[in-house]
């Protein structure tokens, strides 16, 4: 069975982080787009302001044009194994 995809990016962080709400830096993202470079402070949540963005302009966002102009991968570039495992944990989480 199929669920409905939530309505909106705040709505899309909530049902992925159990109730959370997005940063203003984050909604900027899924409204905006992501940059080529991405520089904000340790535990602000950079994965999934990668990810989730993506995710909502891939999946989720009103306008098809968005969906179709998005990419369909979303390549993360990371220099060391554990940082791999890091973002493999919360992504999956």
């Amino acid at each position: 069975m199929l669920r409905a995809l939530p309505p909106n990016f705040t709505s899309w962080v909530g049902v992925a982080t159990g109730g959370e709400r997005p940063y203003g830096y984050q909604s900027r993202l899924a409204e905006q787009g992501l940059p080529d470079v991405l520089r904000v402070p340790t535990g602000t949540g950079k994965t999934l302001a990668a990810v989730l963005p993506w995710l909502y302009q891939r999946a989720g966002h009103p306008d098809a044009e968005v969906r179709k102009m998005t990419a369909r991968w979303l390549v993360i570039v990371l220099p060391q194994r554990a940082l791999v495992e890091q973002t493999v944990d919360v992504i999956e989480g």
